[in-house]
């Protein structure tokens, strides 16, 4: 407990020494790069969530400062599922699996800013980012929804990737950024799969290897307050 609170006192000591605080709200464009056994999944679609947060800046010169932040967001993916019953002839049929996975995000950026005119500038930036999943859960239009734990059969807690942004500043205070993110750490697990061998008729257990990485594209409008 006291270690906790010591960490707590220093991290708010850290961040009082910022110059600005910004806080954020908007939307993002999530998907995600997969691959099973080897073979990359085409058939997923862009899943549109949102994100809530703040950043610190801590000027290092005129024009360049280092941006860390604390971010909650959702990223995910939405799949269309093929099935069929031979047994009865059937045609293959399709439904949505929406992948919902919710995020703290913590990105460490540094940006350049550029001044436009008196009233506006801009900032490019980028920079590391780390990711905790926290929970989620997996919809389907047919079969209602599954809670987090499904979720973590497929999906490792932690994430890791590059995140670059841009932006315009009005008056020093209102912002408008677009930012991206590139997840680099596969976050998806293996797990076995145990069949019936088609010949012989003993149990036989087979490795699927999923490898999953992140993809967001996110717009939020910012307040900026200096400290």
């Amino acid at each position: 407990m006291k270690k906790n609170f010591f960490i707590i006192l220093f991290l708010a000591g850290f961040f009082l020494q910022a110059q600005n605080m910004t806080l954020h709200l908007g939307l993002n464009h999530a998907s995600q790069y997969r691959k099973v056994s080897d073979t990359k999944i085409d058939d997923s679609e862009f899943n549109l969530g949102y994100l809530a947060g703040v950043n610190f800046d801590f000027d290092l010169n005129k024009h360049w400062f280092l941006s860390p932040g604390l971010f909650f967001e959702t990223k995910g993916v939405k799949s269309i599922v093929e099935t069929s019953n031979p047994s009865q002839n059937s045609n293959n049929a399709s439904f949505p699996l929406t992948y919902r996975l919710f995020y703290i995000n913590i990105p460490v950026l540094i940006k350049k800013s550029f001044t436009i005119n008196d009233n506006l500038e801009t900032y490019f930036g980028a920079g590391p980012y780390v990711g905790f999943r926290i929970g989620g859960c997996v919809k389907t239009d047919s079969c209602g929804s599954y809670d987090s734990w499904f979720l973590d059969t497929l999906y490792k807690t932690m994430d890791f990737g590059i995140q670059a942004e841009t932006g315009l500043v009005y008056k020093q205070k209102f912002i408008f950024n677009l930012s991206y993110e590139y997840g680099i750490s596969n976050i998806g697990k293996d797990f076995n799969v145990t069949y019936l061998d088609p010949i012989y008729g003993s149990p036989q257990i087979s490795k699927i290897k999923y490898h999953i990485k992140n993809r967001v594209l996110s717009l939020s409008l910012g307040y900026r307050f200096k400290l």
